[in-house]
């Protein structure tokens, strides 16, 4: 019965993934859900209460998703120095939610406008994670020290373009220009203190 019921539940988390990724938000409801996984109305209701709470489990595969996806590329070399490890960070967000992934960028838009509290949060955090060690990667290396608060900036400032482009739908994240200026955002913010200082100053 436990077999059963998670092929169940995961048959109708595919069902609402596939109808997100191919036809859109407005396909997807608990008769088309359920008439896709192969499954009654009532045995949808019975694993979730909405069609949010569908979504919402959608995001969370797609969080994982992503953080994984982060934590790969830093895995792929360790020793990259800080401006390389802290580009690859930005290109595996940019591919995660670009364009060649406009089924996660549905989901990504529906979560979105639900504004689920925590959910993005969790996801920057983690990201934000990443980017404080790639800052510091590799023999290259040299960044200012990040306090929790300059973290949680720096990420939610990485994070806000992207999340504004998939909201608009804009083609703009798949182009180097926008990797470049995030990149250049994030080196900006993590040059040392003693770079900042002006000629003549103490």
């Amino acid at each position: 019965m436990q077999r059963r019921s998670a092929a169940t539940l995961a048959a109708i988390v595919e069902a609402a993934s596939q109808l997100l990724h191919r036809q859109g938000e407005e396909a997807l409801t608990t008769n088309a859900i359920a008439e896709r996984a192969g499954v009654s109305v009532g045995s949808v209701y019975q694993y979730f209460p909405n069609k949010e709470a569908i979504l919402r489990t959608l995001m969370m595969k797609e969080r994982e998703a992503i953080a994984e996806t982060v934590e790969r590329e830093l895995a792929a070399d360790g020793d990259l120095p800080s401006p390389e490890a802290v580009r690859r960070v930005v290109r595996a967000l940019l591919q995660a939610f670009g364009a060649r992934k406009r089924g996660r960028r549905r989901v990504m838009q529906a979560l979105f406008r639900l504004k689920e509290p925590g959910t993005h949060g969790e996801l920057m955090d983690r990201v934000g994670a990443h980017v404080i060690l790639a800052a510091a990667a590799g023999p290259g290396g040299r960044a200012r020290a990040l306090t929790p608060v300059s973290g949680f900036v720096l990420t939610r400032a990485i994070m806000g373009p992207i999340r504004a482009a998939v909201l608009a739908d804009r083609d703009e994240i798949d182009s180097p220009e926008f990797e470049e200026e995030l990149v250049r955002l994030a080196l900006a913010f993590l040059k040392p203190d003693e770079a900042r200082k002006r000629p003549g100053e103490a």
